[in-house]
């Protein structure tokens, strides 16, 4: 019916053999749509078509477009160009996921220890990735020809993030410990000037994460003290500078630093590094030594007023400047004093030296009074 009318249906043509009926016409273009399909293929749009392919793929892979992809292996070296990419998604302490951590160095092929609070969990060739519990762990590393390294503490925490990685830079052994250990026996004998010469040719490291960092920054307090010694203050401060530029909480340094450039007669640079030493500074020590480094300060500004009373030619005249030092010598000796067994160990050495030292000052001046 059309527009209300009986209309005649149109004829279908017959088709050839081998044409079927599509659309009121005879086709060979494709089969039309069928009723059933043979077992194993199922119908998708009018056609038989096979399911896609099932590949067997065991655990802990998994099914990616057809194709079973495995995750990267544990404790597996990293190829060649490879990098390791990680998620900052945080996984939950205690969910029972591993951990992965990827120690690199340059050059490669290091022996490479992963260390925890017991000492070695893995060993492996650089770059390599170890696949470990959540925890601290801390490193080392060996190769020949290169000087030995390792972390000063477990410094790689994977207990909150999935993985964490590690690059390492190492140094060429070369003569560096026939040179420091010259030096070292030059140094003890008291003979400066042989002992800073060969401390001027121990290299920096390329790395100053491990303990081939410590014998670099060692050998330049060690120069600076000596030109301490021989009066060669712009060396000195040179040398305590850059040991402050890469180690800030080196606070032996900072100390010494004060120290030279009131030797040199430099007391407003010496009392600022003092004040440092007391407020700012503090920031970047642990705080086991806080208290130890604010007393060693109060020493430091102490030393630095007494020298620029004693220089003065008519000492009688700064009668406020000797009632000063006075004080402040007395105040470091009665600190320094309350600290007893309390002070830590790296720090006893030099607190014992500097009690010593504010004593025979402040017998000095009680002396000429």
């Amino acid at each position: 019916m059309v527009d209300g009318k009986c209309m005649p249906r149109p004829a279908e043509p017959d088709c050839k053999a081998g044409e079927i009926l599509r659309d009121g016409k005879c086709t060979v273009d494709g089969p039309g749509p069928v009723e059933s399909c043979p077992a194993g293929t199922r119908m998708r749009n009018g056609v038989c078509v096979a399911p896609p392919l099932v590949v067997n793929c065991p655990a802990p892979g998994r099914l990616l477009n057809g194709r079973c992809v495995q995750p990267l292996p544990g404790n597996g070296a990293i190829t060649a160009g490879g990098q390791t990419k990680t998620s900052p998604t945080t996984i939950p302490t205690g969910s029972g996921l591993k951990r992965t951590v990827v120690v690199s160095t340059t050059p490669p092929g290091a022996t490479v220890r992963l260390l925890d609070a017991n000492g070695v969990v893995a060993e492996g060739v650089s770059p390599h990735a170890f696949v470990v519990d959540p925890g601290d762990y801390g490193w080392e590393v060996q190769l020949e020809g290169y000087l030995r390294d390792r972390s000063l503490s477990r410094s790689i925490g994977v207990t909150q993030k999935p993985a964490d990685t590690v690059q390492v830079e190492l140094t060429p052994v070369g003569d560096m410990n026939d040179i420091v250990k010259r030096a070292d026996s030059e140094y003890s004998k008291g003979n400066c000037g042989v002992a800073m010469d060969l401390y001027e040719q121990v290299a920096r490291p390329a790395g100053m994460r491990g303990e081939a960092s410590m014998i670099w920054l060692e050998s330049r307090y060690r120069l600076g003290q000596c030109a301490k010694r021989e009066q060669e203050y712009d060396k000195a401060q040179a040398a305590f500078r850059a040991i402050l530029e890469v180690r800030r909480d080196q606070w032996p340094a900072k100390l010494e630093l004060g120290l030279t450039a009131c030797a040199a007669r430099s007391y407003n640079d010496g009392l600022r590094s003092f004040r440092e030493m007391e407020g700012p500074y503090l920031g970047g020590v642990s705080a086991e030594k806080k208290q130890a480094v604010r007393v060693l300060a109060r020493y430091g500004a102490a030393v630095c007023n007494h020298q620029d009373y004693e220089r003065q030619e008519f000492p009688d005249r700064f009668t406020d400047l000797r009632e000063s030092t006075v004080g402040a010598l007395e105040e470091f000796i009665e600190a320094a004093d309350a600290l007893e067994g309390k002070v830590p160990a790296d720090a006893q050495s030099t607190m014992r030296s500097a009690l010593q030292d504010a004593k025979a000052r402040l017998l000095r001046l009680q002396r000429g009074s």
